[in-house]
């Protein structure tokens, strides 16, 4: 570190030694004092002042600041939230590129057309409150949820890279969500769902309602992940798109998806009926081995359980196409019961006819068997417990079913009608006298 005097130049006699001071060419023209430092990086910086005393206490700050690793580019908080945004999500390669396509289009959605051109130095915390009212206006709070995480992440990758000393986003508690409880289809809707769904398809409801599978790790599974004769299967790998490549497998949302499942009878009946009709046959796809969107994908021979007549991966789109016939006729059928029953699962299937409901219905079944928390985040292959939890704990017995259990438990023993009748006539006895 060191202060420069920038109207005057130092001049040493060469003879003596002596130091004198002449004028420089610049004396009297533009600030006089200019400390000189080095930041974090190695990179020569400098700065400017009208006085001594001001530049001096510069020098110390900047000293400290470097030293301790709290300094923050002069010219960083003028960047434009644009920029940070545009470095910040081309940096991000651990995403998947269907959550790279859902974080891009909320930013230019939703955060750009506000924040684009503001220099993140200058976003306050009100102002961020006041944007998420207005986005209150038009989107639904989980809409809102994400929208908040992708800004927040993007100011505190600004915070990281020394760009500001601190993200305004810290004092605002992220927009709440309201979880929707689950409620489980009625068994009879599932049955009519699996029934009414044609040969090619039917074993894709019974994994969900079987075994938890999403609609991906279903239209995804191959036939070396498949041991009926030991009742299981592995999940590893889903069915996804890529830009240019078409038919692809990747791997499952997250390691937790990662699983191996049981088969139960009816899902082993279920897988025997497909391969006896459709055995696999193999195709070339391209498979991912690695999460992120940088990941390479290597052309491979595999069998897929799933195919259309063309001998191709069936889409999601596809299979979603096919799937809206297959719960309209599920509908149908329960009301052709004419039965109470029926009607009733009738109207809960127009209302939630997506696979997921189904797989919703195997966490349920679950639960009602007694699987505890654990149990249940690897079955249905979630991160973490908490998210079992936000989304199915209503499910699992509460205080008040335990109340009711031991009270109703503790009244139901028999009790000898003959102490009662002795202890009634002692009350009256001791009433009389």
């Amino acid at each position: 570190m060191s202060i420069e005097d920038r109207w005057f130049n130092k001049v040493v006699d060469p003879m003596t030694g002596k130091i004198t001071r002449e004028k420089a060419a610049r004396h009297n023209v533009g600030r006089r004092w200019r400390v000189h430092y080095t930041d974090p990086e190695g990179k020569g910086r400098s700065k400017s002042f009208h006085k001594r005393g001001p530049a001096e206490d510069f020098d110390r700050k900047v000293n400290i600041d470097v030293t301790e690793g709290r300094w923050i580019d002069p010219v960083g908080p003028k960047t434009p939230f644009e920029v940070a945004a545009d470095e910040w999500i081309r940096n991000r390669s651990d995403l998947s590129h269907n959550a790279f396509i859902t974080y891009e289009t909320r930013l230019k959605m939703s955060i750009l057309p506000r924040w684009g051109k503001v220099s993140i130095g200058t976003i306050s915390p009100i102002a961020i409150r006041e944007w998420l009212t207005e986005l209150g206006n038009e989107y639904s709070p989980k809409t809102i949820s994400l929208t908040f995480m992708i800004f927040q992440s993007v100011m505190i990758q600004a915070v990281l890279d020394k760009r500001i000393p601190a993200s305004p986003c810290t004092a605002i508690k992220s927009p709440a969500i309201r979880l929707v409880p689950v409620m489980p289809l009625p068994l009879i809707a599932a049955h009519a769902l699996i029934a009414a769904a044609p040969d090619h398809l039917r074993l894709v409801p019974a994994l969900a309602a079987f075994a938890g599978v999403r609609q991906g790790e279903a239209l995804g599974l191959t036939e070396d992940r498949v041991n009926v004769l030991h009742q299981v299967f592995t999940i590893d790998r889903q069915r996804a798109g890529r830009p240019g490549l078409g038919q692809c497998l990747a791997p499952t949302k997250n390691p937790s998806s990662d699983r191996v499942q049981p088969i139960p009878d009816r899902l082993a009946s279920a897988f025997t009926f497909h391969l006896e009709r459709l055995p696999p046959r193999p195709i070339r796809v391209t498979v991912f081995r690695e999460r992120g969107r940088s990941a390479k994908g290597e052309t491979h021979t595999v069998r897929p359980i799933f195919r259309t007549s063309n001998d191709t991966l069936l889409s999601g789109a596809n299979f979603g196409q096919q799937w809206t016939g297959v719960w309209q006729q599920a509908v149908a059928d329960l009301r052709a019961l004419g039965t109470d029953a029926g009607a009733i699962a009738a109207d809960a299937l127009e209302v939630d006819h997506s696979l997921h409901d189904l797989r919703h219905l195997y966490a349920s079944t679950l639960i009602a068997g007694g699987a505890d928390v654990k149990d249940t985040q690897r079955a249905m292959g979630h991160a973490s417990a908490s998210t079992t939890l936000d989304v199915y704990g209503h499910l699992w017995p509460g205080s008040e079913d335990r109340i009711r259990g031991v009270v109703d438990a503790m009244w139901s023993r028999e009790v000898d009608a003959g102490d009662l009748i002795n202890l009634a006539d002692r009350r009256s006895y001791s009433a009389a006298t």
